[in-house]
């Protein structure tokens, strides 16, 4: 029975992963390292400043019922680890786009368009500086 849990639990990981990129694509376009250890890193920036950042946990629950067991399908367990996966990928993606404000922020990049659409001009003002 371990042996086939350690499959089971396996298969849910590769399909979570693959469900939250279908979830939310840009999340499958970005490189990502899991680190298992530690609870923080630190990387430095082209401009030589050091960065320190602290890991943030993301979890959900996957419930199967001892009931569910017998007749449990994969597509059942597919729509479960789907329901798990957009609720993983949306905190994903909020964190995403934190961090790239305040890395923008920081850098003096943002640019307040007073509520104009964005147009190449505003690219340039933001190259710029």
């Amino acid at each position: 029975m371990p042996e086939q849990k350690q499959r089971l639990m396996k298969f849910v990981n590769k399909y979570l992963q693959f469900a939250e990129h279908t979830a939310n694509p840009l999340l499958g376009r970005l490189s990502t390292f899991i680190q298992h250890e530690g609870g923080g890193a630190s990387y430095q920036r082209v401009d030589g400043k050091v960065m320190e950042m602290d890991y943030k946990e993301i979890s959900d629950t996957l419930v199967i019922n001892r009931s569910e067991i017998p007749t449990l399908s994969l597509e059942v367990l597919c729509g479960k680890i789907n329901e798990i996966a957009q609720r993983v990928a949306k905190v994903k993606f909020q964190f995403f786009i934190g961090k790239i404000d305040e890395v923008v922020e920081e850098t003096g990049n943002s640019l307040n368009m007073g509520g104009k659409p964005f147009a190449p001009e505003h690219y340039f003002q933001m190259l710029e500086g």
